[in-house]
């Protein structure tokens, strides 16, 4: 058991919900970052001595990077394809990414705003090898909330 009591959360998958892009399992997911970058800001105290006060200055959230296995779907081929056109008022979509138990529970979730797809990473192939072909996907956002 973790310190206060609670143990740490076993994630199985995660999964993209998003409106129109509904069938999104992934097996592996970063990025899920928020910093408050600092303000550095030097000021005279009473005495007239220069200090340094750190001040919290504006919130940088990370891009969200998905990966699994390749798939038939085109969904977020679609999605990105969007962004790719200039459509701009249609490839920013509000969604979460969810993490699941072994059991499917839910577990955790994260809701970002605005979010659109800025890069798709086919998978990498060797003829002769027996191991899965994993395909990327990094979500631009402009805000992160843990929601659960």
């Amino acid at each position: 058991m973790a310190a206060g009591g609670v143990d740490p959360l076993r994630v199985h998958h995660f999964a993209l919900e998003v409106t129109g892009v509904d069938e999104c399992i992934f097996r592996e997911c970063s990025g899920l970052e928020m910093e408050i970058q600092v303000v550095e800001d030097y000021q005279m105290d009473a005495k007239g001595k220069m200090v340094l006060k750190k001040l919290p200055g504006p919130i940088k959230y990370s891009n969200i990077i998905l990966r699994r296995g390749v798939t038939d779907s085109m969904k977020l081929t679609e999605w990105f394809q969007k962004a790719k056109d200039g459509k701009m008022g249609e490839a920013r979509k509000n969604g979460s990414v969810v993490a699941y138990a072994p059991d499917a529970t839910e577990v955790a979730r994260w809701n970002f705003t605005n979010g659109w797809i800025c890069k798709l990473k086919g998978p990498t192939m060797h003829a002769g090898q027996n191991e899965m072909s994993v395909e990327e996907c990094e979500i631009t956002h402009e805000e992160l909330i843990r929601a659960t």
